[in-house]
């Protein structure tokens, strides 16, 4: 389940919101600037001269007062990234149950499936039995038709539990992050 969509973008979603809790702590140091300037410019005296003027300057800024607010801040931020872990977590527990719940359906359907086959068999040869007695005019024709009906609906189970059983398998592929492997969209999307 680790490489599932939803618990990657969950993981994701905490770095971010650690990265902010740290970067909050920015506002706790001083900001500091160097200013470097130099003018090699003539004099405005229209002498020979050559004037050259150096500067430097270097600005502090910190705010002495401003020390609760980051206090809010930090909080905020530490606040944050417990909300994201818990939504995490419990995105986590969704995702795994999920998967049990498709791959408990995949091996329901697995074992239907046989159960199905069979009955699809009986009907059919139970409908061809009818058929050779309709002829010899010991059966009804409406039973004839029961019978029929019964097979198409053993043929009819049998196709939706085959779709069903495709379905519970891509839902199980999906649930272990494995479904655009096996459809190798991976490969196709870093072509683009």
């Amino acid at each position: 389940t680790q490489n599932h969509p939803v618990i990657f973008a969950c993981k994701e979603h905490v770095k971010e919101a650690k990265a902010q809790y740290t970067g909050s702590f920015s506002k706790d140091y001083p900001e500091v600037e160097f200013e470097l300037s130099a003018d090699w410019q003539k004099n405005m005296k229209n002498t020979e001269k050559r004037e050259r003027v150096l500067s430097a300057m270097i600005n502090v800024r910190y705010n002495l007062f401003g020390n609760n607010n980051n206090i809010h801040y930090n909080e905020k931020y530490k606040n944050q990234v417990s909300q994201a872990e818990a939504l995490c977590d419990i995105k986590e527990r969704e995702v795994k149950a999920s998967v049990k719940l498709s791959y408990n359906a995949y091996e329901s359907l697995s074992l239907a499936k046989k159960y199905i086959e069979e009955a699809k068999k009986k009907t059919t040869s139970i409908a061809n039995s009818y058929k050779e007695r309709i002829e010899v005019e010991t059966i009804s024709f409406e039973k004839l038709i029961q019978r029929n009906n019964q097979k198409l609906d053993a043929e009819i189970n049998e196709i939706e539990n085959r779709y069903d059983l495709i379905l519970a398998k891509y839902r199980v592929l999906h649930g272990m992050g494995l479904l655009l492997k096996h459809f190798d969209m991976n490969q196709h999307a870093s072509q683009r």
